[in-house]
């Protein structure tokens, strides 16, 4: 399976939300007679939120820094593959983009519980 985001390949990460969603939102009323009423609509904007854990999707400095660098960049839109499916996506500065624990010590090359914030656009 491939993740890559704007050319960095990335390891095996879980796509959390990838089968939560249906592209549809909707809103039930009910009258004053208890017949309910209902709102559908096309959803847009889905969060891509895709997650490492303590013994997969452990990601190097390297990618890390090219991950971080990407984001540094405000406003920007980029390009995800997710297995077969593509998105344009930016990072969701405002929960916070991008999380990950050191494997050991601080000086360690590697990182665990990687986390990438990621909105559909």
């Amino acid at each position: 399976m491939d993740v890559i985001l704007e050319g960095i390949i990335l390891p095996e990460l879980e796509f959390v939300e990838r089968f939560t969603r249906t592209g549809v939102t909707a809103k039930i009323e009910r009258t004053l007679a208890g017949v309910p009423i209902v709102w559908e609509q096309k959803e847009y904007g889905f969060p891509i939120t895709l997650k490492g854990g303590n013994h997969s999707g452990i990601m190097t400095i390297n990618i890390l820094r090219q991950i971080t660098a990407l984001a540094s960049v405000p406003g920007a839109i980029y390009a995800l593959q997710y297995d077969t499916d593509f998105y344009n996506v930016r990072f969701r500065h405002e929960e916070g983009a991008i999380s990950a624990d050191y494997v050991g010590h601080h000086f360690s090359p590697y990182y665990k519980n990687v986390i990438i914030k990621l909105q559909e656009v």
